[in-house]
C-alpha cells in the first residue's frame, strides 16, 4: 500500500499457538496485569459479498505465569476456544504469547449485543455459550449493517458488568477485474536457474470507507503451495476456513493515512520444471477488511507476513515497547472495554479492570485470475535450459 510497504513472503507456515518468541524467564515480581483479569474480545463484520460466519465473542481471564515456558502456557491454560475468525483467535493466542498469560475460560457469562443502534432494525441478541469462553450469535439474528453502531454488554457470574460500543465502517465498492494480464520478462537466479518476473505491477485502486482506522489486505492464490515451498502433507493454517481466510502468501496490515490506497498484483515463477508444470494462470482470492478504531491493536495471523510500515512503526512498536519497558498500564490504556457501575452507568476509563476490545469491520471479498503476457519465447528458453 503506497510506497511504504515491504514484503516478506512466508517460507514456512507456523502454528499460531507457537509463533511468538518469549524472552528469558523473568523471576521478578513484576506483572503486566493483576491475576484473573477479565479478557473480553469480539468482532462484528458486515460485507456486501459473503458473511463467512456469525459473530463471536471470547470471555475469559488472564493470569500472569512467569515461571512457564511458552509451550507450557497452553498446558496450564484452558483449551483455546474454537473461534472461527482467524483475526479474533489470533488476538487471544498472541496476547497470551506476548505477555506470557495463562487463559481461563468463563462459561457462565451473559453476553448481549444490541444494534444497529438508533435504527429501525435494532435488535438485542443474547449470544449462545458455545465452549471454552466462546459466545456466538449462532442463529445469525443480529442485523449486520455497514455504517451502523452496536453495543456489547457482558455480565460475569460475580456481578461485574462491562460494556463497549463500536461502529462498522461504511460500505465501499472495489472494482476488481475478472482477469488481469501481467507482462513478464525472463531472468536468472544467481545459480543460473531461469525465472520469469513481472515488468510492472498492475494496481487495483480503492478508497477507505468512512470510520476506517486500520486495514487488512489478504491475498491467497492457487499457487501458494509452490510459493511457500510446502511439503505434500503440509496444511495451510486455517485451511478449513476456505481460501479467503486461510493463511497464504500475502497478509498485510496498515493504518489509515490517506483516503485512497492500492493493491498491487505481481508474478514470479521458476522455470526449471517441465513445460506441463509451467503456470499459465494464477487464481487469486482477496479479502480487504476495514476496521473501526474499536480494535485496540491487531496481531497479524503469522510472524512472517507481508506488512506495511505505518502499522509496524505505530501499533506494533508501541506494543513491543510496552513489553520491553514493563508497562503495566498499556493493556488497560488500549482496551476499549469499559466497566459498568451498580447504577448501570459507565465508569471512568481508569476504573476498568478488564482488557480487550469490541470492534466492527467491513469486508470486501473478491476473486481474479492472473495470466502471463510473456515478452520472450518460453519454449525456446526451456529448450536452451534443458540443453545446458
Amino acid at each position: 500500500m503506497k510506497n511504504q510497504r515491504f514484503i516478506i513472503f512466508v517460507s514456512l507456515l507456523l502454528m499460531v499457538s507457537c509463533s511468538s518468541p518469549v524472552k528469558e524467564q523473568d523471576t521478578s515480581d513484576f506483572t503486566f496485569i493483576p491475576d484473573n483479569t477479565p479478557f473480553i474480545a469480539g468482532f462484528i463484520e458486515a460485507t456486501n459479498d459473503t458473511v463467512h460466519h456469525y459473530p463471536e465473542v471470547i470471555v475469559g481471564y488472564f493470569t500472569n505465569e512467569r515461571e512457564y515456558l511458552l509451550e507450557e502456557l497452553y498446558q496450564a491454560s484452558d483449551p483455546p476456544p474454537d473461534v472461527y475468525s482467524p483475526d479474533l483467535l489470533t488476538q487471544l493466542v498472541k496476547t497470551m504469547n506476548h505477555f506470557k498469560f495463562v487463559y481461563e475460560s468463563e462459561e457462565q457469562a451473559t453476553v448481549t449485543v444490541t444494534g444497529p443502534l438508533n435504527h429501525p432494525r435494532k435488535k438485542e441478541v443474547i449470544y449462545t455459550n458455545q465452549s471454552n469462553g466462546l459466545y456466538g450469535d449462532v442463529n445469525a439474528e443480529l442485523p449486520l449493517l455497514a455504517g451502523e453502531n452496536y453495543r456489547i454488554d457482558i455480565e460475569l457470574p460475580d456481578g461485574r458488568a462491562y460494556s463497549s460500543t463500536t461502529v462498522i465502517p461504511s460500505s465501499v465498492e472495489i472494482e476488481i477485474p475478472d482477469s488481469i494480464g501481467i507482462e513478464l520478462y525472463n531472468a536468472e537466479y544467481s545459480d543460473g536457474t531461469p525465472v520469469e518476473r513481472f515488468l510492472n505491477e498492475p494496481k487495483i485502486f480503492f478508497e477507505h470507507p468512512e470510520e476506517t482506522h486500520l486495514v487488512i489486505v489478504q491475498n491467497n492464490t492457487d499457487k501458494d503451495r509452490d510459493l511457500l515451498l510446502m511439503e505434500p502433507d503440509d496444511e495451510f493454517m486455517f485451511y478449513d476456513r476456505g481460501n479467503f481466510l486461510r493463511a497464504g502468501s500475502l497478509y498485510g496490515i496498515s493504518l489509515t493515512r490517506e483516503d485512497t490506497d492500492t493493491l498491487s498484483k505481481s508474478w514470479v515463477q521458476r522455470l526449471d520444471k517441465p513445460r506441463s508444470e509451467i503456470w499459465e494462470f494464477e487464481h487469486n482470492w482477496m479479502r480487504l477488511s476495514f476496521f473501526s478504531d474499536g480494535i485496540y491493536y491487531l496481531h497479524p495471523m503469522m510472524d512472517e507476513f507481508s506488512t506495511y510500515i505505518t502499522w509496524s512503526e505505530t501499533i506494533n512498536n508501541e506494543l513491543l515497547d510496552a513489553i520491553d519497558n514493563r508497562d503495566s498500564t498499556y493493556l488497560f490504556d488500549t482496551s476499549t472495554i469499559r466497566k459498568v457501575g451498580e447504577d448501570g452507568q459507565l465508569l471512568p476509563k481508569e476504573a476498568t479492570d478488564a482488557i480487550g476490545f469490541f470492534a466492527g469491520y467491513f469486508s470486501v471479498y473478491d476473486q481474479t485470475t492472473l495470466y502471463p503476457i510473456r515478452q520472450f519465447d518460453l519454449d525456446s528458453l526451456l529448450s536452451a535450459y534443458a540443453d545446458n
